[in-house]
């Protein structure tokens, strides 16, 4: 089982980080095995790239991290220095030590180093982490934000980072969420969009929000709209193996387009065909 995202480099390759799970019993599905045995299978990461616009990809070129396989859940982010950050924690369900970490690449993906840690939760996860640059240079990060000790899903977090990923600071976005995702405005400096999964509460589906962040970073989120209603979607109670297990939509991620607009893309399941599949939508975006 693998999970790899693509980001496009300056070269015009395209280079898609991602981490494998070593299935060494493939009768038994992630959550199962973690179920059963308290962890995940080994886990391992890599990179792959693509010279034909994603049609094809080069073969796994395995790298070590220095701490265990680490979920590499969201693309490499390409920064305007050149630069490539990747963010994501190591796999495990340890009721302590949870760490989300920087890793910094300065030759395309080839090699990367662990720069910096952007969360140190203790108890509390960074899972799903994607990130974005902002206009102005500072990176943010968004994190799923889950209590491992109190069995509960916290409102998402925000890492803000002012000197490349050197230091991070913490914000709460007061928003709950789970897989989430950003966009930075291409005109205002202080400007992103938050798209988030919301799976619990009333009223589940994914929401998009205008967040402004101020020069000395106060968070300011606006009203939130739904752009996918996931009524029937709602989080299964329980552990969070079990959880993960019977998710019904998730992954969201906006994408700008050469016309102007934005792509909406995330996957759900279908009652109607029983099957999961990829939703894409096409709409205007004004920032």
């Amino acid at each position: 089982t693998t999970s790899v995202k693509p980001s496009a480099l300056p070269d015009g390759r395209i280079l898609a980080l991602g981490y494998g799970f070593e299935r060494k019993i493939p009768e038994l599905s992630l959550s199962d095995y973690a179920e059963k045995f308290g962890c995940f299978p080994e886990v391992r990461n890599f990179v792959r790239y693509s010279s034909d616009g994603g049609r094809s990809y080069s073969q796994p070129e395995f790298f070590d991290t220095g701490i265990g396989g680490c979920e590499f859940s969201g693309p490499a982010l390409q920064l305007k220095d050149g630069r490539l950050l990747a963010f994501g924690a190591p796999f495990n369900l340890e009721k302590s030590g949870q760490t989300g970490y920087c890793f910094e690449s300065c030759d395309g993906g080839g090699s990367w180093k662990r720069k910096s840690i952007f969360f140190n939760g203790g108890s509390k996860t960074a899972w799903e982490c994607r990130s974005a640059e902002l206009k102005d240079g500072r990176i943010i990060v968004v994190i799923w934000v889950f209590d491992l000790v109190n069995g509960t899903h916290l409102n998402n977090h925000i890492a803000v980072s002012g000197d490349g990923g050197e230091s991070f600071t913490i914000l709460d976005t007061g928003l709950p969420g789970q897989a989430s995702n950003l966009l930075a405005s291409k005109k205002n400096p202080d400007h992103f969009y938050l798209l988030q999964a919301r799976r619990e509460g009333e009223n589940p589906g994914i929401y998009l929000t205008e967040c402004t962040l101020s020069t000395d970073n106060k968070l300011h989120c606006s009203r939130s709209e739904m752009l996918f209603d996931a009524a029937g979607g709602k989080n299964a109670d329980g552990a969070i193996t079990g959880q993960f297990r019977n998710l019904k939509f998730g992954q969201p991620s906006l994408q700008r387009t050469a016309d102007g607009k934005v792509l909406l893309l995330f996957w759900r399941y279908s009652n109607i065909s029983e099957r999961y599949e990829v939703v894409i939508q096409k709409f205007d975006l004004s920032i």
